[in-house]
């Protein structure tokens, strides 16, 4: 966006959909690009499209925030005459859709105002020129996102001696799991300001509001010292040097850049800023970036965790910085490069959660790179880095660079997430094809992951014996033996940088090839109506009998005499080989024979002969009521010498 205003003031945010982009320029310069695809969505002048509706006009300073737990936008600016501030926020989650509009009256001038979103409550702080003190707002979040009637509240901190420009950083809330305590602004501490102030320090203040007794508190200072830093360059504003020019560069030092940011991880709460130093220690020296997050556990105190000064030595000044936390805990920084070799340009670098503290490690990415030297030496006052909502982890930033024109400078975006060089594969997904019952001596099983982005090769392993696996890919066959045991299935995938920190695995049941079973019972003759127990030993899975029952141990009660086996199944192997035979000779009610039937010769109530019957040897009848061995012309009953018959009246006896 170019403009013809110095400085401009270049601002951004990024929402769920869309990014929105904000400059001077006869009030503000907004514009609204679709996140997707980086296309234009639509623009707008903050005069036309926001403050029209109030009959008033704004001078600029636009800040833009987006509430990514509410999805909203919200926007703030300078009234161009009096001492009052705009602000507006989006009813829905468009910046080009409706808003609700505010203006409120400020002490003095509100200039260099800088916004805040806490989960109750929207904090704002400015430069009152004139005053003794730093003033900090309150804002009524509840009733601006209604578009209900809202006051505003104040309150300030006390200015330090030595130093004439002061604002406050009102700390930022990013994430979806909402602070601890109450909205916090943050300033630094110089020791060269005074001797009054004590040892160099940034110095936090959390702000209690309440809204319905329309009270707002901040606390005692929390100072935590730091290492030591300066942040002295010049007595003007414009200290830096470019090149072929005398024009000197404003660096923006001796207050916290915006944003200072606070991300809530549920271990530990951090909060991150950065700031300009002089890193020569001489007048127009060379500026270097102080970054530092500052963390909270529980119910802890707030310390510095880590901090650092990023001037690499390569001659370059290095200034107005924006800073940001993800999600992961990595951290980026964005900034303006400049020298007397090196036309002014906008770089980002960032670091790994991993990565040693209080260092950044990522090769600077100059993605504006100047080409021109700045005709005014007011660079821009302020930027923003924030992180997409929807992954937690992609970096936005915006930035002014030196650019032809009717300025001489131009601005850029830039999206941009902080990985490793090399990244091992992330855990392969859950099998696709999968056996996890398999039998001794059975081949050619495939088993099938997904596919892992970045894999070259996977390994697979299994804990038990006898299993013999073929294929390096997510696919693979694996032969049983017959000594084969039950284990389990683990793949992990692989690349020049490491493997899957964590295995798939699978367990795998090996079942014995199943053997006839060895096949007995408790009587082999029974009387009608009774019933006789069969036992199957060695069957390692199920036993299957021929009348179709299964079990170990079955009673049956055959009508008539029955032959019996049974064959031993265990899924997936082969039904085993038919076990012998149990033949089972059932008593009948009623009995009636000839020379053909077979002993025992026995009933329960009669036996009765039917056709010729040879006796011979020893013969036993048994009935329970009578025997009746007729003979007639066509049904004889023949005996040897020597034969013994014998016939009792009693009940079956089996």
């Amino acid at each position: 966006i170019n403009a013809n205003l110095n400085p401009p003031d270049v601002n951004g945010e990024i929402g769920g959909t869309y990014y929105m982009h904000t400059i001077n320029g006869s009030g503000s310069q907004a514009r609204v690009y679709n996140k997707a695809n980086g296309t234009l969505a639509g623009q707008f002048s903050t005069n036309t499209a926001l403050w029209n509706p109030l009959n008033l006009t704004s001078l600029g300073d636009p800040v833009v925030l987006y509430d990514e737990v509410a999805q909203r936008w919200i926007l703030v600016e300078m009234r161009n005459t009096g001492n009052q501030i705009l602000l507006a926020v989006s009813q829905i989650n468009n910046p080009l859709g409706a808003w609700h509009r505010y203006a409120f009256t400020t002490s003095a001038f509100p200039d260099f105002p800088k916004l805040s979103i806490w989960n109750n409550a929207i904090l704002m702080t400015d430069n009152e020129n004139g005053l003794s003190a730093a003033p900090i707002y309150g804002i009524n979040k509840v009733a601006v996102y209604a578009g209900t009637a809202s006051t505003i509240l104040r309150t300030t901190i006390p200015f330090v001696t030595g130093v004439g420009f002061q604002p406050l950083t009102p700390i930022d809330w990013d994430g979806t799991t909402a602070p601890t305590g109450d909205p916090m602004v943050i300033r630094m501490y110089d020791d060269i300001w005074s001797n009054s102030g004590g040892a160099d320090h940034v110095e936090l203040r959390t702000i209690a509001i309440n809204f319905t007794t329309n009270t707002i508190t901040p606390s005692a200072a929390i100072n935590l010292n730091t290492a030591a830093f300066n942040s002295f360059f010049c007595n003007s504003f414009n200290c830096l040097a470019q090149p072929s020019s005398g024009l000197l560069l404003d660096n923006q030092a001796e207050y916290i850049n915006f944003r200072s940011q606070y991300r809530n991880f549920g271990t530990h709460e951090s909060v991150v800023c950065a700031f300009g130093v002089n890193v020569d220690g001489t007048t127009n020296g060379r500026s270097g970036i102080r970054w530092m997050e500052l963390r909270k556990a529980g119910a802890g105190a707030w310390s510095i965790y880590q901090q650092g000064t990023y001037a690499p030595a390569d001659g370059l000044s290095r200034f107005v910085a924006s800073i940001a936390i993800d999600a992961f805990n990595n951290i980026a920084l964005g900034y303006n490069v400049v020298s007397t070799t090196k036309r002014y340009s906008a770089r980002v670098t960032g670091r790994l959660v991993s990565d040693a503290l209080g260092t950044m490690t990522f090769d600077e990415l100059e993605f504006a790179a100047g080409n021109h030297v700045l005709d005014s030496g007011r660079t821009g006052d302020y930027y923003s880095i924030s992180i997409d909502p929807a992954d937690g982890k992609t970096f936005w930033f915006t930035s002014q660079y030196a650019k032809p024109g009717i300025t001489g400078w131009g601005t850029k975006i830039v999206a941009f997430k902080l990985e490793p060089d090399c990244i091992a594969p992330i855990q392969a997904g859950a099998f696709t094809t999968s056996t996890t019952t398999v039998c001794k001596n059975q081949n050619s099983v495939v088993y099938t992951v997904p596919t892992v982005s970045g894999a070259t090769s996977y390994t697979w392993t299994y804990s038990g014996i006898g299993a013999t696996i073929t294929g390096t890919t997510n696919s693979v066959s694996i032969n049983y033996s017959l000594t084969a045991t039950s284990g389990t299935l683990s793949v992990v995938a692989n690349n020049a940088c490491g493997s899957s920190t964590t295995p798939r695995t699978l367990p795998i049941t090996v079942n014995e090839i199943p053997i006839a079973p060895a096949i007995s019972t408790n009587k082999t003759i029974i009387c009608s109506g009774l019933g006789t127990v069969l036992t199957a030993a060695g069957c390692t899975g199920t036993v299957i009998w021929s009348n179709g029952a299964t079990g170990s141990s079955i009673t049956v009660t055959p009508l008539a005499n029955t032959n019996y086996n049974a064959v031993c199944s265990n899924t997936p192997c082969p039904t085993s080989s038919v076990s012998s035979n149990i033949s089972i000779t059932v008593i009948l009610q009623n009995l009636t024979i000839d020379s053909a039937t077979p002993a025992p010769y026995q009933a329960k109530d009669y036996i009765t002969t039917s056709g010729n019957i040879a006796i011979s040897g020893n013969k036993t009848y048994k009935a329970g009521k009578s025997i009746v061995l007729s003979s007639t012309p066509s049904n004889t009953i023949g005996t040897n010498i020597g034969a013994v018959f014998e016939a009792k009246i009693e009940g079956c006896s089996y």
